[in-house]
C-alpha cells in the first residue's frame, strides 16, 4: 500500500493542491492521508437501491479489536 503526492509542500505562501504549506503545517489533505493508513479504520458506505446504510471496519492490528460505534441519522 502507499499513496503518491504530487506536491508535498509549497515553495511559497500560496493557495494550492500541496498537503505542507510554505510554514511547514499540515493542511487537510496531510491530515486525511494520515488517517487513511490508521490500524483500524469505520467507513460507511450507502445503498441507493434500498436506502440503507453499512458500517465496515477495517482491522489491520495482529489482534482482535473492540469497537463500539454510535451513528445518527439526521
Amino acid at each position: 500500500m502507499g499513496s503518491l503526492y504530487w506536491q508535498i509542500n509549497d515553495l511559497w505562501p500560496v493557495f494550492s493542491w500541496a498537503s505542507v504549506d510554505y510554514y511547514g503545517q499540515w493542511k487537510a489533505l496531510h491530515y486525511r492521508g494520515r488517517d487513511a493508513y490508521k490500524d483500524v479504520v469505520g467507513i460507511i458506505t450507502a445503498d441507493d437501491i434500498y436506502g440503507s446504510f453499512k458500517l465496515h471496519l477495517i482491522n489491520e492490528k495482529l489482534n482482535n479489536v473492540y469497537v463500539k460505534a454510535q451513528i445518527d441519522v439526521m
